[in-house]
């Protein structure tokens, strides 16, 4: 035989071996071959291989010349590897929940500014049949539109008021409106 493997080689049959116990066949034929390079692959639970009693026996088996394969980091690098990963996964999800909770309530928000621009259109209409009024109410002795007052008609209009109510609601003349609605944002 050119090379003797054990993978996995449990914490146990690592204590066996360091101790020199041959109870059964596998801990038999590593205390029986001789000149033959011994490769030996923990595979355990993270915190049984960082147990100082598995260490130690590991630390025996290379003294007694075993090989003790690449695993040994690559197992503490791979756990590593897992840990950070899963805190990843949980801020990610945590990440996602919270972009699901502001989604759900800018939903619920925009709803109710659907509600509350609707009323108010009602309110508006109702008031202008209360009054009589048809016609649009000229603006004020040429005081100027307002940035607010030009956001304002561009959200009446998106809400579908028409160009006639929103005149009237905003005391502008239709021509004015219709002139800040074609007017480029």
């Amino acid at each position: 035989a050119d090379l003797f493997l054990v993978a996995p080689a449990s914490a146990n049959y690592i204590a066996k071996a360091a101790a020199g116990i041959a109870d059964d066949m596998l801990t038999s034929v590593t205390l029986a071959l001789h000149g033959i390079p011994k490769l030996i692959c923990p595979a355990m639970n993270t915190y049984m291989y960082e147990n100082p009693a598995t260490q130690r026996n590991i630390e025996t088996l290379m003294s007694n010349n075993g090989r003790i394969n690449d695993a040994v980091d690559k197992i503490t690098s791979l756990q590593s590897l897992l840990d950070d990963t899963e805190r990843r996964v949980e801020q990610i999800t945590s990440a996602r929940e919270g972009i699901g909770r502001a989604e759900t309530r800018l939903q619920k928000l925009d709803g109710e500014i659907d509600k509350k621009m609707d009323l108010l259109l009602k309110a508006t209409r109702s008031d202008m049949e209360r009054s009589g009024s048809s016609d649009p109410v000229p603006s004020s002795s040429g005081s100027s539109i307002t940035p607010r007052d030009r956001e304002t008609i561009i959200e009446l209009k998106r809400r579908g008021w028409t160009v006639d109510d929103i005149a009237r609601r905003m005391k502008r003349s239709v021509g004015e409106v219709e002139l800040i609605l074609e007017m480029p944002n």
